[in-house]
């Protein structure tokens, strides 16, 4: 099903038997990784930080609708 549709198999044994995540096919490292266990968050970076605070300004801005000229 798979191989018509183009969707992820929902399970393991779907995804031994679809040939697109066997051993030498296109989406075989994805299978291995979903096969492994559970993810891991990335780690917190600097950028992190800056994207927040870049946010929270434009969220200010659009509050006070970008705050307009008060003058003639």
């Amino acid at each position: 099903m798979t191989d018509v549709s183009g969707a992820i198999p929902a399970t393991r044994t779907a995804i031994d038997l679809t040939e697109q995540f066997a051993e030498a096919g296109p989406e075989r490292r994805y299978g291995e990784q979903v096969q492994s266990g559970p993810g891991r968050s990335r780690t917190r970076s600097p950028a992190h930080t800056a994207i927040g605070a870049r946010e929270d300004v434009d969220k200010d801005l659009a509050h006070h609708r970008y705050y307009p000229p008060t003058g003639p």
